[in-house]
This record gives C-alpha cells, structure tokens and sequence, in this order.
C-alpha cells in the first residue's frame, strides 16, 4: 500500500476529526494541479500515508471529480487506495 485516501468536505475539519480519534493531526501538504481539492498528509510508515481530500472550494465540485466526491462526504469516509509498484 503506497497510501489511502479520505474524502471530507471541509479540510480543516477532516483535519480535527482526525485528530480527535488518533491523537495526532495530518499535516496539511498543499493544493492539487487541478486547484479543486487540496489535502493533508499523515505518515503510517515510511513510504505509506493517509491522504485527507477535501475540495478547495464548494463550487470545485462541479469541476472535478475528486472534488465532487469529497463534497459527497458527510462524514469522513475512505475514498481510495494506491498501490506502490515495484516496478523499474
């Protein structure tokens, strides 16, 4: 597993609910090329993290499909996973 990702709809409250339940918060890691969805990022291991996805904006969600997707979240909910490759 290379990493997860969690959709909300709003960052910052992804960001405390995390916290709430695990004790410690992701770090927020910046805006995707899109400029739809921004995240956060908490390290499980080396090499293997949580991502915290939420749109950047309500009206992201009408452009991108991740963003849309994490509006869809009432809650904080598993969206994806990504595989590392092993591969050269």
């Amino acid at each position: 597993l290379d990493h997860g990702v969690l959709g909300c709809r709003d960052l910052a409250s992804g960001i405390e609910w995390l916290r709430q339940r695990l004790g410690v918060a992701p770090a927020p890691g910046g805006v995707h090329a899109s400029g739809a969805t921004h995240y956060a990022l908490l390290a499980l291991s080396p090499g293997t993290y949580l991502e915290l996805l939420a749109p950047t904006h309500p009206c992201a969600a009408d452009a991108d499909p991740w963003a849309r997707a994490a509006h869809a979240c009432e809650h904080v909910l598993p969206l994806a996973y990504a595989c590392r490759s092993r591969l050269p």
